[in-house]
């Protein structure tokens, strides 16, 4: 069996590596299970429909791959208890899967359960080094850090373009967003007040932005509290800002 080293290669190379690939589809799937130098590894993954199948292997050394840090961007919660979540947008982040062994945690080491996750979270996570290569990519979380919450207990969240951005005369932006609301209640358009306690980061490097940085057609993800006004588009005040 030889070994594979870090990459991205289609089920068929593996397969001609000397990799026995048991169980793959680019079909959504429960389980990929793959045998890399006799270890048996099972690797929960969901591949979306359309794309190529691949995976990529990490580390040839470890079952674990590097330390991720930044937002929870999108968060999904089945019916049937599984938990999924959105690191650092689409366009450079990836998709974790929770499940049993998970272990999620506070900074100061509290045990956290997976329904204590929220959008707009700051997290430091590792995942298994297998990947499915979707886009984004996608893993299963082995564990998550939780470093920051945001402040309001019911965070909305609406992901999409920004129309505009305007400064008035006393200094202060408003952000009107376009898209896809990423909560049960919040709406697919959106105008942010922002403030001084306003945080605004890159999803690339986690980068701290100044509303200076923010232009029109960019693609944010924008979390806000449920206090909005009954205008159209409803307005609000922005917590956090992701932008890609």
């Amino acid at each position: 069996m030889k070994t594979i080293r870090t990459g991205m290669m289609t089920l068929a190379a593996l397969a001609v590596l000397g990799t026995n690939v048991v169980s793959a589809t680019s079909e959504p799937v429960k389980e990929l299970s793959v045998n890399v130098n006799g270890e048996h590894i099972e690797q929960a993954a969901i591949f979306d429909k359309g794309t190529d199948d691949a995976v990529t292997v990490v580390d040839e050394e470890s079952d674990v791959a590097p330390v991720r840090t930044g937002t929870i961007t999108t968060l999904n919660k089945s019916e049937d208890g599984r938990v999924s979540f959105q690191l650092n947008g689409y366009e450079t982040g990836i998709i974790l899967h929770v499940d049993k062994d998970t272990k999620i945690t506070t900074a100061d080491g509290k045990e956290l359960k997976p329904e204590d996750l929220k959008l707009g979270m700051e997290v430091e996570a590792t995942h298994q080094k297998f990947m499915a290569m979707s886009m984004p990519p996608q893993s299963g979380a082995v564990t998550i850090m939780v470093k920051s919450s945001l402040e309001t207990p019911e965070v909305l969240g609406t992901a999409g373009k920004v129309v505009s951005i305007d400064k008035d005369q006393e200094g202060t932006y408003k952000m009107v967003v376009e898209g896809r609301a990423l909560t049960e209640n919040a709406p697919e358009k959106v105008a942010l007040i922002i403030n001084e306690d306003t945080k605004i980061v890159s999803a690339k490097d986690n980068k701290t932005l100044t509303p200076e940085d923010l232009k029109a057609d960019m693609n944010v993800f924008a979390y806000y509290g449920p206090k909005l006004t009954r205008s159209l588009p409803p307005i609000g005040v922005a917590e956090k800002i992701v932008v890609e």
